[in-house]
């Protein structure tokens, strides 16, 4: 079995300036699209979760998960934009107040994927899997490149 571990960037920004309201359904979003990423890629014993915050996990064969993951990033980054209203969508970004009251500039929302290879290292519990896992996620959280969703495998 294979382990990925996802994350909503930028969701905090995104919920500070459309609300709480707003950021809750931008999670309900990728829960959605997570489910219908397994529903078309995946199979019945494939798993999701929502571990808390922005963060969500999937358990999937070898053989499916990237297929998954691929769907997913493809279809969120295709619709994410429909969470915003158009000048942020047309500009890129939003803007919002950092801690220090000044205005900057957040990109909008995207995934960032790590996928673990839970065949090729032995886990003694799911808590060292995810922390493992989250560990990948995050460094495909700070790939560089292109704007939109990215993955990276561990």
């Amino acid at each position: 079995w294979m382990m990925a571990s996802i994350g909503l960037d930028f969701h905090s920004a995104f919920a500070q300036k459309y609300g709480d309201v707003e950021g809750e359904n931008a999670l309900r979003f990728v829960a959605l699209l997570l489910n219908e990423a397994v529903n078309e890629k995946g199979g019945a014993e494939d798993f999701i979760g929502h571990i808390g915050g922005n963060k969500f996990v999937l358990t999937a064969r070898p053989e499916r998960i990237r297929a998954i993951c691929e769907y997913l990033m493809q279809k969120f980054d295709e619709r994410v934009g429909t969470l915003y209203d158009y000048r942020d969508r047309k500009a890129g970004y939003i803007v919002v107040q950092n801690d220090s009251g000044e205005d900057v500039q957040v990109p909008l929302m995207r995934l960032s994927i790590g996928v673990l290879d839970g065949t090729k290292r032995t886990f003694s519990d799911i808590r060292e899997l995810s922390e493992a896992a989250a560990e990948v996620q995050q460094q495909a959280r700070k790939s560089g490149g292109e704007p939109g969703s990215r993955i990276a495998f561990g």
